[in-house]
Order: C-alpha cells, then structure tokens, then sequence
C-alpha cells in the first residue's frame, strides 16, 4: 500500500511539472533578444550607454561561461521547481515573490522582494539579481559593453540579500552577531572569492563565486558546527556549538533539520537504547506559538545519555536533512556531518 502510493505521488509530481513547463513556454513564445546602442552618455558616466532589452538570462551565457556554469548547479536558478514550493502559483506571493522576483536593485534593496509576470521557470539568476534598467550592476569597476557595466557597492554588504532572506530571518539573525559587527558579510561565507579573467578580455582579478554555498555543500554544514563527543563515567556526553555560521542552524524554512542520533547496543550488537535531538525551525505561522529548536549563533548545547552496565559500542551521528518531509530518507540514510562509534 504504502509502495503504491509512493508511486501515484512521484507521477503527480511528473505530470504537474510537464504540464507547468508547457504552460511557460507557451507564455514566453515570441520573445526575442535585441539591443539597440544609443549614442548618448548618462550624466556623470564616462561610459557610453547602450539601450539593452533583457528578456532572459540565458542572454549572459556566452559572455559569461564560467559564472553561466557556477550558477546552472546552484538552487537559486531552480527556486521555481524547489518541491517545497510545489506546487507552483504565482499568485501566492508570499512564496513565488523569492523563488520568481522582478529584478530586487529595481525593487530597492529596502523592499520585499515582488513577483515578476513572466519567466518563473528562470527562478532567480542574472536578471533578478544584476539588472537596473538598461545596465547590469555589480561589485566589479564599471566597464563598457554591451550590457552597461556598473559597480555598485551594494554588491559588498550583506544588505543586498535582505529582499528575500529576510522573510525566514536569516538577515535579522546576522544583523545580531559578532560577525556582523566585524564587518564579515553572507557573500564572503557563501561567495567565495575566486580568480575571474574578465569577459571582455582583461587580466585575472578577484571576484565572487555563483556556487552560493549552502546547505548542500557538507564542507559549509561542517564548518558552522563543532562537534565533540566523549564517555565519562559510562555516560556519553556530546557538546553542539554554533560557533561558523551567522545564523541560525538549520537556517531558514522549517523542512531543514539538523539532528543528533545515539545508538547504543551491547558486545552482541544488541540495541539497548536510542536517542535522538531535532534542531528546526517552527513552520512560520507557528513562530509565535511553537518554540525553534535551531542552534543560535554562538550557542552550546550539551547532552548526556546512559550507557548501561557491561561492554558494547555507542554510535553516535550528526546529521542533516534537507526535506524532512521527503520519506525516502531515512536518518540512516540522511547526510552525515560527524559519525562516530565508540566502545564503552
């Protein structure tokens, strides 16, 4: 039974998402790329300006190979497929105004993002991101092609991610720590620098990678928690710290979660007893009235379990699920951060 419904489910999903894809396409049909150059200097701009009609960010590819590749294995770019998003409708704009938004420098930084009226299969790329009218921003030096670059500081501080990370709390988190008051931003932790030739054929120089590290990247989950796990006194004693990530932990949507696992058996390999601790976040409605169990910035938590009497082993797992909600994993089967057996 439980097989059967596993199945219905994951062709339901097909189907939905066949049908989305068409329905886009069929929105989008007969747009074409132009760009039409205009004789004529902005006021202040020692750069000639050019009128550029955006229409999909497919455009940026062939000037921007390298990033092109970064970013088509982040999330960002798939936000509209995200299952947890599923399924998709603009008009919930609570939802589709982050993972479908119209460009957030036009919308102002200050602002919540808003949901744009077209190409919602492009999630959020080069556009939503980049796009100011008829010239495309950044964090580089403003240069001359076709696309109008121009640097924008904004590009440096945290406060660029505000529009939409805002809304799960991520930005108001960082705002509260020691790294805010360091001046250490999202984009120094999620963008690392990386060396960039530029695309209109100037020397190397540093610029940001589009990987956008996150949750998937166990080498980033790993390096915002610390792990330590003893025996003493035939009791196992595990202390969690926050101590890389300027954020909660799990950050964001509440089908993430961080959680800690204890196996105890004897020499046989007979289980005598099982613990487990859940770090998420509470549903969002639910904030007001169901309390976080995400670990803070800066938090330490310790546990402490029994053993029992005689010999046998402990296993102990930090691990880390993406979707609680996705039954095919299992806690053995979720990521591991830490692992560790030891015999007592």
């Amino acid at each position: 039974m439980f097989q059967a419904f596993r199945i219905l489910f994951i062709l339901f999903l097909a189907i939905s998402f066949i049908v989305f894809v068409l329905y886009v396409k069929d929105q989008s049909r007969g747009e074409t790329q132009e760009k039409t150059p205009v004789n004529e200097k902005k006021e202040n701009d020692s750069f000639e300006t050019f009128q550029f009609r955006f229409v999909s960010n497919n455009q940026c590819k062939s000037c921007h190979q390298e990033i092109w590749d970064e970013l088509s294995k982040d999330q960002h770019m798939y936000a509209w497929f995200n299952g947890i998003f599923f399924p998709q409708d603009p008009g919930r704009t609570e939802c589709s105004s982050c993972h479908a938004p119209q460009p957030i420098l036009e919308i102002g930084i200050q602002n919540n993002a808003v949901v744009r009226n077209s190409r919602f299969e492009e999630g959020v790329g080069c556009i939503e991101c980049h796009k100011y009218n008829d010239e495309v921003h950044g964090p580089l030096p403003s240069s001359e092609a076709d696309c109008n670059p121009r640097f924008n500081k904004v590009f440096k501080d945290s406060s660029y991610c505000n529009p939409c990370h805002a809304f799960h709390g991520t930005y108001n988190e960082w705002k509260t720590t020691k790294w805010a008051e360091q001046g250490v931003t999202c984009q120094q932790c999620h963008m690392p620098e990386v060396d960039r030739p530029s695309s209109t054929g100037g020397k190397m120089r540093k610029a940001r990678s589009h990987k956008m590290l996150g949750p998937r990247s166990l080498e980033l989950l790993q390096s915002a928690v610390s792990f330590e796990c003893n025996v003493i006194n035939k009791e196992i004693v595990i202390s969690l710290s926050n101590t890389g990530a300027a954020h909660n932990v799990p950050g964001e949507i509440s089908n993430r979660e961080l959680f800690l696992m204890v196996t105890v058996t004897d020499k046989e390999g007979k289980e005598l007893a099982k613990y487990r601790e859940s770090f998420k976040a509470p549903p969002r409605q639910q904030r007001s009235t169901e309390q976080s169990t995400q670990l803070k910035p800066g938090e330490t938590r310790k546990f402490t379990y029994k053993l029992g009497e005689g010999s046998g082993k402990a296993a102990v797992k930090l691990g880390y699920r993406l979707n609680v909600f996705n039954f095919f994993v299992t806690d053995e089967s979720a990521r591991a951060l830490y692992e560790k057996v030891i015999e007592f």
